[in-house]
């Protein structure tokens, strides 16, 4: 998979593209209809792309509301090839990316770097300066720039509530692990780095692993999980583990 960093790495002799844009975090279900959709239409030589942000555009723009994320960029892009997306476009989010209006957007990353030829978009899309364009915005400017604009259904999460980042992000932080395994379509995960610890647990005859998990990241509610858990050195070993989250 190829990896842009800004507009200024994407070659300019990319194929035409079919292109879907989000923030992607934690790649739920929900993101994965917008993926498979934009992998199937990616068709007679395109190449299907995902435009993403790193950082959150809220730890931008309301950093006091920023949410913590469910997957950190290198996990996304693990999640975002293994859907079959082969580029990925990460923007950099910045004060000026915020006060780009909706029409520079199109023109100057989905019709200018991209070459897109389709966009895939879910129906609450928003995009450009204050959110103030949506999927009917899109859908003029590719008539203008010379894509097509597909506009998917969220994906339903129960009778009143789509999938969303924001649903999964709860029911982590409220320990409801199974239901946010449901809404993501697989176990949350949690890495980090394994510390030096108090080694109690060494004393009591069961050696532990204390992970150190990075600032911003969705870790569940205090308690026991059954879990599964693999060495960096070990890539493909998943092993069982009981984890304890809390002091």
């Amino acid at each position: 998979m190829h990896l842009w960093r800004g507009v200024d790495e994407v070659p300019s002799e990319l194929p035409p593209t079919s292109v879907t844009i989000g923030t992607f975090d934690g790649v739920h279900r929900g993101h994965r209809i917008l993926l498979d959709r934009v992998v199937a239409d990616a068709v007679g030589g395109s190449m299907p792309v995902a435009v993403t942000f790193d950082p959150h555009p809220l730890s931008v723009i309301r950093p006091d509301v920023a949410p913590l994320l469910l997957t950190g960029l290198p996990h996304r892009l693990e999640l975002l090839a293994d859907a079959g997306i082969q580029g990925v476009l990460a923007l950099r989010f910045t004060h000026e990316v915020a006060a780009e209006s909706a029409e520079r957007f199109a023109t100057r990353v989905l019709a200018g770097a991209l070459n897109a030829r389709h966009v895939v978009v879910g129906a609450n899309f928003r995009f450009g300066h204050r959110a103030a364009g949506d999927v009917v915005t899109l859908t003029e400017l590719g008539r203008e720039l010379g894509f097509d604009v597909t506009v998917v259904e969220l994906a339903p999460l129960d009778g009143e509530q789509a999938v969303s980042s924001t649903a999964i992000r709860a029911m982590v932080a409220a320990g409801d692990v199974a239901g946010a395994a449901t809404a993501l379509g697989r176990p949350h995960r949690v890495s980090g780095t394994v510390v030096r610890g108090d080694q109690r647990g060494r004393q009591l005859g069961y050696p532990t692993a204390n992970v150190e998990v990075a600032d911003g990241v969705a870790v569940p509610a205090d308690g026991v999980y059954a879990a599964w858990f693999r060495a960096a050195g070990e890539p493909q070993a998943w092993r069982p583990a009981a984890v304890s989250v809390g002091t």
